[in-house]
């Protein structure tokens, strides 16, 4: 692990406030992602109910804009008929307003927050499996061999 990494990673600092802030972005990026999904899957592009979509306004997005895409998601995959629903979105969603606020005040104030501890950062060797992972995939066994593990 190179100590040096975050500090020539940290040379510019690009100050994203949290997507709880910003509102307006979050109907645009649904959009996007339900239809980047849709091609994936090879489904047709669904509608989202008026409710399901207040209850993705409404909520706090403490992973901000990755926990929204997963969150499209695996609305997407459940997309019944054509649309999706309050029951299509994740649990954490699906909870009343009044559960969703009470733990925006437990969630820090400002956007996106580095940590300097090497815990944080995946080792190297996750690197390798993953990357052997891509070249291989989807035979695990075949992904292991290069790295002398087992599935």
């Amino acid at each position: 692990m190179r100590s040096d990494l975050y500090y020539r990673l940290n040379t510019f600092q690009i100050e994203v406030p949290p997507l709880r802030k910003r509102k307006e972005d979050i109907q645009p990026l649904i959009a996007q992602f339900v239809k980047q999904f849709s091609q994936q899957l090879g489904k047709p592009e669904p509608d989202i109910s008026p409710d399901a979509f207040q209850k993705l306004l409404d909520y706090a997005w403490p992973g901000n804009v990755r926990e929204l895409q997963n969150a499209i998601e695996y609305a997407v995959v459940l997309a019944r008929q054509g649309m999706i629903g309050v029951k299509e979105l994740p649990g954490e969603i699906q909870l009343p307003s009044a559960l969703q606020q009470s733990e925006i005040a437990a969630m820090p104030r400002s956007g996106v927050q580095l940590s300097t501890t090497s815990s944080v950062l995946p080792s190297s060797r996750h690197w390798q499996s993953a990357a052997a992972t891509r070249k291989k995939q989807p035979n695990f066994s075949a992904s292991s061999a290069p790295l002398s593990t087992t599935r």
